[in-house]
C-alpha cells in the first residue's frame, strides 16, 4: 500500500466534521514527509503506522466523536443465519422421525 491509498482509505473511514478531518490528514501526510527526512520509504511508514483502521479509532480518541460502524461484518451475519437454518433443519428432522 502506498500512502496515498494510505490516506485515502483513512479519510473515506473518518467521520469527523471536516477540520478535525483535515487536520488528521494533514497530520498523516507530516508523519510521511518526516519519513522521508529520515530515509524511511512510504511502505515502512505505514508499517510504522497503525492500520487504516486503529487510525480511525486513534483519531476518535483525541477529538472524542466516536467512529460508528453502521454495517456488521456479512460474513459473521451469514454465518449465524447458517447456524439457525441448520439448527432447525436438525429439529424438523428430529420431530418428523417420532410421528
Amino acid at each position: 500500500m502506498m500512502k496515498e491509498d494510505y490516506i485515502r482509505q483513512v479519510q473515506k473511514k473518518l467521520i469527523l466534521p471536516g477540520k478535525k478531518k483535515q487536520a488528521i490528514i494533514r497530520d498523516l501526510q507530516e508523519a510521511f514527509e518526516s519519513g522521508a527526512e529520515h530515509g524511511e520509504s512510504e511502505d515502512q511508514v505505514i508499517r510504522m503506522s497503525m492500520p487504516p483502521q486503529n487510525a480511525i479509532g486513534g483519531a476518535d480518541a483525541m477529538t472524542s466523536i466516536q467512529v460508528v460502524r453502521t454495517m456488521p461484518d456479512p460474513t459473521l451475519l451469514l454465518a449465524i443465519i447458517g447456524i439457525g437454518a441448520l439448527i432447525t433443519a436438525i429439529v424438523f428432522a428430529v420431530l418428523s422421525r417420532r410421528k
